[in-house]
């Protein structure tokens, strides 16, 4: 067996492992689906049976979702809709699609590290991106925070491909790479700008010969992606740059944001502002990365090459972030994590004392587990009311108990409407037809069988079945 193949091994047996660790406790940690999961959930089960979406549009590049309030980004929509496709659509399989995003981001960042880096060092770069809390956090919620993370590492690899092997295909792929990265998720719209400005300045530090033409090969890759944004505009009023300024704030106004960015106690004591993305009292790393991101910052300087663009582009995503007024949103800059791991990394590689990179380490280990156990066991208790607390056994129940009784599905109005989101998720999901409302003043029909969260209704005999908040009804 060649050192090469068993390499593999180690990585296929990783990933797995990697899998089964991020999946546990995947339907109760958060304990609910939020309104943007169940709305992603509802649209991606209608999409995949019937091509149209809950506004009847035919495959839409976005989807106007939660009553004309928020646009679904096309990436994430389109992944569970195919994920649906292949596995009946559940919160279990919802959630999965995210698990599947942070594997291939593993895959990814291998790939590039063993490059970077070298040796047994890929799997510590690995390791530190499964450890960091924001992406543990997101990879148990069905949201499109996530979505981004995958292409910026691809706009990563490919740069670091061309430097490597000059071709021009490398540089078509990275645009490509930053134009997806564009409609992955609303905050790379301020992002990718960002990076395309980098990546100009990158190709100008490699002293290319040809630099007009490698800057056209680059921008031929992200020119549709970009050219397609006024018929986007026109066609999905709102989808694209919906909920930024629509003025130049001033200097204060537009530099907060940005510097709260790198505010020490967000980054790693606090982390985001909002109960959905973070425990409230870890950070968005690591606090035990600190002192080897630190060390990273300095070792990248002194490499240069795609290094410098490594530790820039990780100082730079939140530049713009000023036009949207967002101050610690960790769960809005999961960009900068593909670059925080990488820099990390290399900054544990340098330390040479012995009794220091064993502390290090078993600061890591300690800080990780602290967060881990806080977020599976603690962090469900405290949030439990911010997250909808519809069981979808209870849907699921009534589906198998109408169908193997013969009966038709009604499901009571007000507790239909208070479940909202969740509520058509669940009823796209385990019906082929949407089950109808009963309003508390209309008798049930005969042949029906009732959803409602009243315990005892006159006229109808409550039914034996246990559910988790619900009781069911039929006509006596």
């Amino acid at each position: 067996m060649g050192k090469a193949y068993f390499k593999r091994i180690i990585f296929f047996v990783f990933l797995i492992a990697a899998g089964i660790f991020l999946s546990y406790r995947l339907t109760v940690v958060p304990p609910g689906l939020t309104v943007d999961e169940a709305a992603f959930g509802y649209n991606a089960v209608l999409l995949s049976r019937t091509g149209k979406d809950e506004n009847g549009r035919t495959l839409p590049i976005f989807v106007n979702s939660i009553g004309g309030k928020d646009w679904r980004q096309p990436v994430t929509q389109y992944f569970i809709t195919l994920f649906f496709k292949f596995f009946l659509p559940s919160t279990l399989t919802l959630r999965l699609t995210s698990i599947v995003v942070a594997l291939i981001c593993l895959a990814l960042l291998y790939y590039l590290s063993q490059r970077l880096l070298g040796g047994a060092w890929s799997f510590v770069v690995m390791s530190l991106f499964l450890a960091t809390p924001i992406v543990f956090i997101q990879s148990h919620m069905a949201l499109d925070n996530i979505m981004p993370v995958p292409f910026v590492i691809f706009w990563l690899m490919y740069l670091y491909l061309y430097e490597k092997k000059k071709s021009k295909y490398y540089l078509l792929l990275a645009g490509v790479a930053l134009g997806v990265a564009f409609y992955s998720y609303k905050a790379m719209r301020l992002i990718v700008p960002v990076y395309f400005m980098l990546t100009i300045w990158y190709f100008w530090r490699l002293k290319i010969k040809n630099f007009v033409g490698t800057v056209f090969w680059f921008s031929l890759g992200l020119a549709p992606f970009m050219l397609a944004i006024p018929f986007l505009r026109s066609s999905y009023p709102g989808a694209v740059f919906g909920g930024y300024n629509k003025y130049v704030p001033n200097w204060n106004e537009f530099l907060y944001p940005y510097l709260s960015s790198f505010d020490p106690t967000f980054l790693f004591i606090k982390g985001d502002a909002t109960v959905y993305h973070s425990t409230g009292i870890h950070g968005m790393f690591l606090a035990a990365t600190l002192p080897i991101f630190v060390i990273g910052c300095y070792q990248a300087v002194k490499k240069g090459g795609i290094w410098w663009l490594i530790v820039l582009a990780f100082f730079a995503t939140p530049v713009f972030f000023g036009l949207a007024n967002s101050v610690h949103r960790a769960s809005r800059l999961m960009a900068m994590v593909p670059m925080y791991v990488l820099v990390s990394s290399l900054g544990l590689t340098s330390i040479k004392n012995k009794v220091f990179f064993l502390a290090i380490s078993i600061f890591l280990v300690v800080n990780f587990y602290d967060f881990v156990n806080y977020y599976w066991f603690t962090y469900p208790k405290f949030v439990k009311g911010d997250f909808s607390q519809t069981r979808e056994e209870s849907y699921k129940i009534l589906s198998d108990q109408a169908e193997s009784r013969g009966l038709k599905s009604f499901i009571d109005y007000d507790l239909y409407q208070g479940d909202g989101e969740v509520a058509n998720f669940f009823s796209a999901a385990f019906f082929e037809q949407k089950p109808t409302l009963l309003r508390s003043e209309e008798k049930l029909p005969g042949g029906s069988i009732l959803l409602s969260y009243r315990e005892n209704i006159p006229g109808l005999a409550r039914l034996d079945t246990k559910l988790p908040n619900y009781y069911l009804h039929a006509l006596k």
